[in-house]
């Protein structure tokens, strides 16, 4: 799109989130260092002069909240605000008495109604209901944030989900599209080189042995590499012991199964065939994940622009496992259905799977193709909407734009 110059809604996304505001740390700073030079102040009886630097502070939280455009800058605006609470008149520092979800809050509300009790008793009523004013502006601005955010792409709520949907959805039927593919290649090669498979007879003994062998090989050097790490066994004995339990699997059947040097060559080459299998599934799985890398990538850095990381850890952890389980399922649920199909119909099982996958796979690739395309249109509609959104939040400012959908949520 645009001549390769569109990154998508995504990629603008996590650019968005990236956005740091360094100023803000050097203003909370200084924030708690006037709220210290007006304690002390205070203790040198000079209220006045303490007075005057905790209504500074609040006029320059209330001025952020009234003029920038991020609701990160709000929030900062309100945290200056509420360090001019700090130690009002010089007054010893106190901890939280209070415990549970609800604490913070019910502590600061306190803290708010003495500092109001603090001017009012150095006959300053109206800084009293200045202050006040600033506190309930700071709770309406956090309930509109709440509320207006949930209607938009960064709010965790239905619109983020169906973006997110939509791309998993599509990067799902493109693996199932891989693999049937794969699959055909795989099941058609292995039917040409069978003819007991093409005569829907059951596999000779070493052929047997081969894919068995085949299919164990990878679970050893898996156990391996997870030895490497210090689950199962010292790093040193891992080779060792994985060398003895390959020499086993290899020797050991052969033996049992009174395979002549004839029938040992064959189940080598099956065993080879196997590997190589494995690896163009392994190959169809790492360009399934590279290409949900993307998505995976974005989903790290997708908090709100304020800073809001609402179920942005929950979707972290479970979304890659969520669509690797799904993306199995796709090669595995073709296995389990012509396999069914097989014991139904009195075939023998590699036949019926050899047979059944050669016949489907590329029909029903073309199937997920079609479904694909459907998605695509459905994804590239969020996509537009979320792009637009973000050039409007851009243009006017967040605070502005969340509370032009609170007001008017049909226009977005």
């Amino acid at each position: 799109i645009n001549d390769g110059s569109e990154i998508g809604a995504m990629s603008r996304m996590g650019s968005m989130a990236g956005i740091l505001f360094p100023q803000y740390a050097g203003m909370r700073a200084s924030a708690r260092m006037a709220a210290v030079m007006a304690m002390q102040a205070e203790q040198a009886g000079n209220k006045e002069a303490g007075f005057a630097i905790r209504r500074a502070s609040r006029q320059i939280g209330q001025n952020m909240q009234m003029n920038s455009k991020s609701y990160i800058g709000n929030l900062v605006g309100g945290g200056i605000t509420s360090l001019a609470v700090s130690r009002a008149g010089g007054a010893e520092s106190r901890k939280n008495p209070y415990s549970g979800n609800k604490s913070s809050e019910r502590w600061a509300k306190e803290r708010q109604a003495r500092y109001v009790d603090y001017l009012r008793s150095i006959g300053h009523p109206e800084e009293a209901t200045a202050f006040t004013a600033a506190v309930v502006h700071t709770d309406f601005l956090k309930s509109l944030f709440k509320r207006a955010n949930a209607r938009t792409y960064w709010g965790f709520e239905g619109r983020t989900f169906q973006l997110f949907g939509a791309w998993s959805a599509n990067l799902l039927l493109i693996a199932g599209v891989l693999f049937c593919l794969v699959f055909a290649g795989i099941f058609k090669l292995v039917y040409n080189f069978s003819p007991r498979l093409q005569k829907s007879e059951p596999l000779q003994k070493s052929a047997k042995w081969g894919l068995s062998v085949g299919l164990l090989f990878p679970l050893i050097a898996g156990a391996v590499v997870l030895s490497t790490v210090g689950l199962w066994v010292e790093q040193d004995q891992a080779a060792m012991i994985a060398f003895g339990v390959g020499a086993i699997c290899l020797v050991v059947p052969s033996l049992l199964l009174r395979l002549s040097g004839r029938e040992v060559g064959h189940g080598v080459l099956v065993m080879v065939a196997t590997w190589v299998s494995l690896a163009a599934l392994v190959g169809a799985g790492i360009a399934c994940m590279l290409l949900a890398r993307g998505v995976l990538s974005m989903m790290g850095m997708f908090t709100s622009p304020s800073g809001d990381d609402s179920g942005v850890n929950m979707m972290k952890m479970v979304t890659p496992w969520a669509l690797g389980a799904m993306v199995l399922s796709v090669p595995l649920g073709l296995l389990t259905l012509f396999g069914v199909f097989s014991r139904m119909l009195r075939v023998p099982f590699a036949a019926g799977v050899t047979r059944g996958m050669r016949a489907m796979a590329v029909p029903l690739a073309c199937v997920l193709t079609l479904a694909w395309s459907g998605t695509l249109l459905y994804t590239l509609r969020h996509e537009r909407a979320a792009i637009v959104e973000m050039e409007q939040m851009a243009t006017m400012g967040e605070m502005q734009y969340l509370k032009k959908i609170d007001v008017n949520p049909s226009k977005k």
